[in-house]
């Protein structure tokens, strides 16, 4: 993830899990901020309102994880971004 940039808010139907490689993440979940370093994980929560942001100089490296039926989506963009 570029340096200052923000993903869309959206939700997952389907659980997902995200490692950080290299820099930093940041996590909204639903008004509730986190941030994840390099190797560290987090579980994204199911069903919630969510967006990643990197608000550092740095790239973010990620791996993201969604254990599902390969035909569900990976995720449902928000309508009120």
């Amino acid at each position: 993830m570029d340096p200052h940039t923000a993903a869309a808010w959206h939700t997952h139907p389907s659980p997902v899990y995200v490692y950080v490689v290299e820099g930093e993440l940041t996590l909204e979940v639903e008004g509730e901020t986190r941030t994840i370093k390099a190797g560290e994980a987090v579980a994204e929560p199911l069903d919630a309102r969510v967006r990643a942001l990197n608000t550092t100089d740095q790239p973010a490296h990620v791996v993201v994880f969604q254990v599902s039926p390969k035909e569900k989506a990976f995720l449902e963009e928000d309508a009120q971004n």
